[in-house]
């Protein structure tokens, strides 16, 4: 798990900060998001702090369509929009994935 910026793409094409989250970087495409697979070129990623909360998942789910519906919770999101921060991880490393 690390801590990453997590972008989302808007209309215009831009790549806009949208969260602050965790991402799990062993995610396999056949591991599940809320009993979705995630898919090629996707990652699981927990939402920790929103910066843009009405911003819509790129992956949504059953229960959230848009960032602040999934604050502490887990998300698929594509690998290509996840920056990882080095600055902001810690000594400790977490579970390499959530089993589901």
């Amino acid at each position: 798990m690390e801590s990453s910026r997590i972008r989302h793409i808007d209309k215009l094409g831009r790549q806009l900060l949208v969260t602050i989250g965790k991402a799990w970087m062993e995610s396999l495409p056949t591991n599940t998001v809320h009993g979705i697979p995630l898919g090629e070129g996707n990652m699981q990623v927990s939402i920790i702090m929103p910066k843009l909360k009405k911003a819509a998942l790129p992956i949504p789910t059953d229960k959230a369509i848009i960032v602040k519906k999934a604050v502490n919770g887990f998300v698929a999101w594509p690998k290509i929009l996840i920056e990882l921060d080095m600055s902001m991880n810690k000594a400790r490393r977490g579970p390499s994935h959530v089993p589901d």
